[in-house]
Formats: C-alpha cells, sequence, structure tokens
C-alpha cells in the first residue's frame, strides 16, 4: 500500500513533539530516529544514518535466529538474508522475485606478504549464536555476523599473530603485512574507491563490500585495505585484506559490511547534497529521511525520501524547505518543518 505524506508545520511542531513522545512510550506502532525541535538539530553524518534510524527497531526486519543447521540472519533494510552453516555463510539478494541469488565470501588462508606459501584456513567449523551475533569458529580465526539497517555485517576476529618466517623487511613494509584472503563464489568482483563490490550474475545487483574498518585488542584502529587480486587460474579473482599490525595487540577485528552499493556509493554523491536532520522507519522495511537536501544518490528528492532497500525514491514533489522530525503511523507518514508547500 502506497504510503501517505503527512505534513506539520513549524507552528505545529510542538504538537508534532508530543505525538513523538506518545510513540516512544509505546502507545502507538511507528518506529522513530529522532525527535521535533523548534530549529533543524544537529545533522546526521551519513556514515551514522543506518545506526541512528535503526536504533529503536524491534521489528523482524533485522534479526539472527538460531537454526538446526546454524543461524538465519535477516536484514530487510538491505533486501538480504543469510545462512550460517558449518561452512560458513551463504548470503541471498531478496530484491528481486524471480531471482534469489545465493553468493559469499569467506576466509580461506592467512599469512604474511613475505611468508609463502599461505596457510590454508579449514573449510568448517563450529558455528554458535549469542546475543544476536553469530560465530563461524575456526582455528586461528573466528568469523563474526550480525545485522543492522546498513546491512550484513562480516567480522575476521584474528585471534593470534602470525608468526615471520624471517627477519622483518625494513626496504618493503608491505611484506610484514598480515594478509587474510577470501575466497568469493556466486559473485564477480569489481574494485571500488571504497573497496570492492560483488555483482550478482543474474539480477545484476551489485553488492558493496566496505566500511572496512581494523582495531585491536587495546581499541586502536589499525591501517588496513581491501584488494581484489587475480589467482594464478585463469580468470580467477579472489580478496584479499591488508593489515598493518606492527603495533598491534592481538586479536585483531576486520569488520567489513555487505550493502546494496546505491546505499553505500549513492551514485557519486556521498549520501545527500545537504544535510539530513531526521529519520524514521516502517514497518515493511522502509526508510525514510528528511532535511534540506533535493538530491539523494542520483535521485531527485526535495527534503523528504524513502530508501526501499535496494533504491532510493522521491515521495511525490516533497516539500519546498527544511523537514525537522519524522515519524510513521501505519501507512501515514509525518513530517514537521519550516515548509509553506507540499504535495504527496
Amino acid at each position: 500500500m502506497k504510503t501517505q505524506l503527512r505534513l506539520i508545520q513549524t507552528s505545529s511542531l510542538v504538537v508534532l513533539s508530543s505525538i513523538l513522545v506518545f510513540i516512544a512510550l509505546g502507545k502507538a506502532s511507528p518506529v522513530l530516529a529522532q525527535d521535533a525541535a523548534p530549529k533543524p538539530t544537529t545533522p546526521i553524518p551519513w556514515s551514522e544514518l543506518g545506526a541512528r534510524a535503526g536504533a529503536d527497531y524491534q521489528g523482524e526486519g533485522l534479526s539472527v535466529k538460531p537454526s538446526a543447521t546454524g543461524a538465519q540472519l535477516n536484514c530487510v533494510f538491505q533486501q538480504l538474508t543469510g545462512e550460517a552453516t558449518s561452512e560458513g555463510l551463504w548470503l541471498v539478494s531478496m530484491a528481486t522475485d524471480e531471482s534469489h541469488e545465493r553468493f559469499r565470501v569467506v576466509a580461506s588462508s592467512m599469512w604474511r606478504e613475505m611468508t609463502r606459501p599461505a596457510t590454508p584456513l579449514p573449510r568448517t567449523g563450529t558455528v554458535e549464536v549469542a546475543d544476536k551475533v553469530v560465530r563461524f569458529i575456526r582455528p586461528g580465526v573466528i568469523e563474526e555476523y550480525s545485522v543492522s539497517m546498513d546491512g550484513v555485517r562480516q567480522d575476521f576476529v584474528v585471534t593470534e599473530r602470525p608468526v615471520l618466517s624471517s627477519q622483518p623487511s625494513t626496504s618493503n613494509p608491505r611484506e610484514n603485512m598480515l594478509r587474510v584472503e577470501l575466497a568469493v563464489s556466486g559473485a564477480k568482483i569489481e574494485q571500488t574507491a571504497d573497496g570492492a563490490q560483488l555483482v550478482l550474475p543474474n539480477s545484476e545487483r551489485k553488492i558493496a563490500y566496505s566500511r572496512l574498518k581494523v582495531t585491536d585488542a587495546a581499541g586502536q584502529e589499525l591501517p588496513g585495505k581491501l584488494e581484489v587480486v587475480s589467482s594464478t587460474e585463469p580468470g580467477t579473482v579472489f580478496l584479499a585484506v591488508l593489515v598493518d599490525d606492527a603495533v598491534a595487540v592481538y586479536p585483531v577485528r576486520i569488520d567489513p559490511t555487505f550493502s546494496d552499493a546505491n546505499w553505500v556509493s549513492m551514485g557519486g554523491i556521498n549520501g545527500a547534497d545537504n544535510p539530513v536532520y531526521a529519520a524514521a522507519v516502517d514497518s515493511s522495511g522502509n526508510l525514510y529521511i528528511g532535511g534540506s537536501f533535493t538530491i539523494v544518490g542520483n535521485k531527485k528528492a526535495n527534503c523528504v525520501a524513502r530508501w526501499n532497500g535496494t533504491s532510493w525514491s522521491a515521495l511525490g514533489t516533497g516539500v519546498n524547505t527544511t523537514v525537522n522530525a519524522l515519524a510513521v503511523s501505519g501507512n501515514d507518514l509525518y513530517a514537521g518543518g519550516a515548509f509553506t508547500n507540499a504535495g504527496g
């Protein structure tokens, strides 16, 4: 059913604020990401949008559940589901009804640039589920899977420092770096400025594999990067994470995230062209944002827009100036701000 845009102007923001409090107290069904204010509050950084919008979300659209074979994961906000078994995590794209394509990325070997050959990791391990996190445990590395509005996060926890077989190189520091190789199945791989993206063969949907962050047990952020590497076998490519762990306190955590490429790359624009001040989600897995923007990604949207798991869209003609607050009730989206004209 089509969502209708309901508007409340600045003079009514106190009323809207009361509505938001009413919702927050559990007296209505909407999930709200931000309270209203008479003036625009601090903009929401694009990198924090998913966390802010999903902070109070309690629906089944984001879930991690034990299963007979391991665990099931669901991320409706990026149209991804997953199954973790003794062989690791397989993800399924739910973007189209016709093509539910399976793909995966799994750690296959771990070594240092100067140490050859690579040390292969066991193909199978054990699966544990606790506190909304799935753990795929093998000697030397633990893969952890979790879901958020930003997508499916895959952490590689390297439990011990790999030993150098000789003295560290002083002429080429890259040779001393930790290298974790990742095997990819069910998708082609492309290098991007922020990491890599997986291209599914039938739907050609692009899944960003990015937001790479590497930290150690002391909380230090370590230099790391994700590379697309050509194999010695013709036509075969894989991924490799390189980490400068010279000062690291082990264990070391490497945590890229699977998201729709439209969520991350935004068609060349880093999110919206102007600030986002409010966000809300509905029970169907749609995310709404409000602010002073006119473009989100490569879509024109006047101050209010919707994300459906794979793309952004405008809500009618939007409004003529800043949206400060949003709330969802049933099929209605309520917006508060200083606008005088709107079309939903």
